[in-house]
């Protein structure tokens, strides 16, 4: 929205206000004068610094006009709910006009998305306004960025280079890019492909990124200071530099990214300095030349915007063919620049060629021919006085799979300018107790046809780049209606979507179906800090339009509750016997009132109901819902699944859907026994509801445990087999009158097999048709099978286990639980 808009949005609410006060439409008039206060601001806040400080003032003075009437309508309002022939009135018993709601904080309004873009100048302990706000004075200009332990042993001093101009960007070529000592191979290799498409597609993507100082005049003497633009933390940023350069004391040569001279002795009229500039403003901004490193799409992403994207090459979910595909597709149209990194390993070869550990190469070439898939990669790093820089030895053509076995990740860097259509958010996650603040984002898309891609783009701020405590984890999901006819699906599967990471970026890739629909974006941050600036950034095809859905209703109904998965109950996936031990909660969701229905209840009798599970960034969670009566699940079935959260995922699973009023367990599970650690479950719903902790199985009873096995001689399967009396038998002996109940597992399954255990008396352990109890049915839950709880009398019982397949090898366990500590359990020989 520009300035004029803007002004004439703050000058109607205020109208439309005024209009409804004058009707005692107090309420109306209250959000209007809030609004409109707002308004004003923003305009007097995000106006240039050295621009119109009288219209500043008419409108802070606007401002506080606003308010003022604002706070006479609370205080009129609250003076006549507090009068004596009120005080016996109930809040929803008020006239309507008398009635004031909550104005919320709208983060979606300028002056909240511009609050948090302001935040963000401030970078390592400087500041970098926005650039397209006016830059005043040359402030810090000459405050030099931090030299690195390297430059320093190396004496070097600050020096202004000879024979240079203040010209624009020379062209050269991307072998005359080197780096030096500075441990920035991540933006040299992103200057070098910069220059490799310039030749190729005949771009300047660095065109006016560096601009001499603005108040420079032809014909006076060039006062060596330019203005660096930069896309950090959510804008276009403006760097302030002057031409010095690190100089060695002893030799005088540059101890930074230089230009060589050309091959064959032609020397250039003047030397190049504009690489050094940009190494300079992006190493100032950065915190110093002791730069930690990075990736070069996140310093693509800074130098020209282009969209980041970091493809692990290591990830078990990592497909080699569909990413050369994609790969070589985008590098051969422009619309991607490629880099390669080598992994931490101290050794690493490509034939004769030694690369160094954990560094960044660009890649200059990427074709397909009858040698096959082929990436030519090109070293930036000379060391010394190394002059073979032109050589052909630094380009080294590397087939594709032996990048992948050669290199950790992939850096792809794409064109956002491919995408005609784009949608912007900035926010911020605050955190709130011991716990990381969770965002939720809906975007309405519209009009999808043939191009179906949508890509989210999620930047985390960075104030403080030797932080590496900072992780966030993306998670994009289409809201799916499709609960009315299909299925869910057991969760059984381990996805790295979603995953906490410290890269600054992520970026989601969605398909989504023709038409229109909804995308739930969530963003979530784990770290230390108390609040850590986001920008959100959707891109969509042509005639796509997008929309961020303002008016998200908050269920009115929300209950947190603690827990900790720990060595006992944590069970594991349900591929596990030991699932049923999962932390389990019994659900109830009440029948919404009919005359306080609220906008996200169903008119069906469907509430929506929000489950979020978070743990610690490590463990990969899921959470289950399941249609029962509030009882423990001790199997999953999928038709007894209401809603799930999908394939497990690190630290975080989200379950939103539109639930039916009734019974559910809740069950919360890690991906694999070993993990525990502490977690919260949050529920929100839009009707009443309670959530309760389901006791795990045997809870307040005595519990004994006996092992054994099936071999050869004692397997003798069901009782319609003639073999029933050779399994495993063993006596119960009962000296009081006990509640019991046995639990049979085989303890290493490998195949499916039904089981079935079954107590008899003494009297009738000849005839197998009279149980006292039985488990049931035989059944091959991978859980076992259990007996109902029941009342024992006084006396001796025989336990029997059994397969129904004779034959079947296995060793089981036994779990008895029992009302009474004195029950003796012994096998019978």
């Amino acid at each position: 929205m520009n300035r004029n808009n803007e002004l004439r949005e703050a000058e109607e609410n205020y109208t439309k206000a005024t209009q409804a006060e004058l009707s005692r439409n107090y309420d109306t008039a209250f959000r209007l004068y809030i609004k409109s206060a707002e308004l004003f601001l923003h305009l007097c806040r995000s106006s240039p610094a050295t621009g119109g400080s009288v219209q500043k003032t008419r409108w802070k003075a606007s401002a506080a006009k606003a308010l003022e009437r604002a706070e006479k309508i609370k205080a009129f309002v609250d003076k006549n709910n507090t009068t004596p022939g009120a005080a016996g009135q109930k809040s929803d018993e008020l006239a309507p006009e008398l009635k004031l709601t909550p104005v919320g904080v709208n983060f979606f309004s300028p002056h909240e998305q511009f609050l948090v873009l302001k935040k963000g100048e401030r970078v390592n302990g400087g500041i970098y306004f926005s650039w397209e706000e006016s830059y005043g004075l040359l402030h810090n200009a000459e405050e030099q960025p931090q030299l690195s332990p390297e430059q320093l042993r190396q004496s070097s001093e600050w020096r202004r280079p000879t024979n240079t101009t203040a010209a624009s960007l020379h062209r050269i070529l991307p072998q005359e890019i080197i780096q030096n000592i500075v441990t920035d191979c991540s933006l040299c290799s992103s200057i070098t492909v910069c220059l490799e498409h310039g030749q190729r597609f005949a771009s300047d993507l660095l065109q006016g990124s560096l601009v001499p100082c603005p108040q420079h005049k032809p014909g006076l003497d060039f006062c060596g200071q330019y203005h660096v633009r930069i896309f950090f933390n959510g804008i276009w940023r403006r760097v302030i530099i002057d031409d010095k350069l690190p100089h060695s004391q002893t030799n005088g040569s540059v101890l930074c990214m230089s230009v060589l001279q050309p091959k064959g002795g032609l020397q250039r009229q003047h030397n190049i300095i504009w690489p050094s500039l940009f190494e300079k403003a992006y190493m100032k901004l950065m915190g110093g030349y002791e730069f930690l490193g990075s990736v070069s799409s996140t310093d693509l992403h800074a130098l020209i915007g282009w969209i980041p994207e970091h493809i692990d090459i290591k990830s078990s979910n990592f497909e080699r063919e569909k990413t050369w595909i994609t790969v070589l597709h985008g590098f051969l149209s422009g619309h991607c620049m490629v880099t390669v990194g080598t992994g931490p390993r101290k050794e690493c070869f490509w034939q004769t060629t030694q690369l160094l550990p954990s560094h960044s190469y660009a890649v200059v070439d990427v074709t397909e021919d009858e040698d096959g898939p082929t990436m030519t990669i090109l070293n930036s790093w000379v060391p010394g006085n190394d002059k073979s820089h032109l050589s052909d030895s630094r380009f080294l053509r590397i087939p594709w799979n032996e990048v992948l076995s050669v290199f950790y990740g992939i850096y792809l860097s794409w064109d956002p300018s491919q995408w005609s259509e784009s949608l912007t958010f900035h926010g911020t996650w605050k955190r709130r107790g011991q716990e990381d603040q969770l965002t939720n984002l809906r975007l309405r898309f519209n009009n999808v046809t043939t191009d179906k891609r949508i890509w989210i783009l999620l930047t985390r701020h960075v104030v403080n780049s030797k932080r590496t405590t900072d992780f966030a984890s993306l998670r994009v999901e289409v809201e799916d209606e499709a609960w009315k006819t299909a299925g869910a699906v057991i969760p059984q599967k381990l996805t790295e979507e979603g995953t906490f990471t410290n890269n600054t970026h992520i970026l989601a890739k969605t398909q989504v179906s023709e038409g229109s629909g909804v995308l739930n974006i969530t963003p979530s941050y784990d770290g230390d800090a108390s609040a850590v600036g986001y920008t959100i950034v959707a891109y969509a095809g042509y005639g796509v339009t997008l929309k961020w859905d303002e008016n998200m209703v908050t269920p009115p109904y929300t209950e947190k509750v603690s827990g900790v998965l720990t060595s006992k109950n944590s069970g594991g996936n349900g591929t596990y016997p030991t699932f049923m031990s999962n932390p389990q909660y019994w659900l109830r969701i009440h029948m919404p009132s009919s005359t306080s229905l609220s906008p996200s209840v169903d008119t069906r009798c469907r509430v929506r109901t929000s489950i979020v599970l978070k743990t610690a960034r490590e463990v990969p969670v899921n959470v289950t819902l399941v249609w029962s009566q509030g009882e423990r699940v001790y199997t999953l079935s999928e038709r007894e699944l209401a809603a799930t959260s999908g394939p497990y995922s690190y630290g975080l699973a989200t379950v939103v859907k539109d639930l039916s009023p009734g019974d559910y367990t809740v069950i919360v599970s890690a991906f694999e026994p070993q993990y525990i650690g502490a977690f919260s479950l949050t529920a929100s719903v839009s009707s009443p509801f309670f959530l309760k902790p389901i006791v795990q199985e045997g809870a307040g009873m005595y519990k004994k445990v006996v092992q054994g096995e099936w071999s050869a001689e004692t397997a003798g399967g069901g009782p319609s087999f003639n073999r029933y009396k050779e399994n495993p038998l063993y006596a119960i002996h009962v000296s009081s009158q006990t509640q019991l109940k046995i639990r049979l597992q085989v303890l290493h399954p490998s195949a499916t097999a039904p089981l079935n255990v079954t107590l008899y008396s003494t009297s009738s352990v000849e005839d197998s048709q009279q149980p006292t109890a039985t488990s049931g049915p035989y059944d091959d839950a991978i859980a076992g099978v259990a007996t109902p709880q029941f009342w024992l009398n006084t006396g001796t019982y025989w336990m029997v286990p059994s397969t129904y397949t004779p034959g079947i090898r296995a060793e089981f366990q036994l779990t008895i639980y029992s009302s009474v500590a004195d029950i003796v359990i012994e096998q019978k020989q």
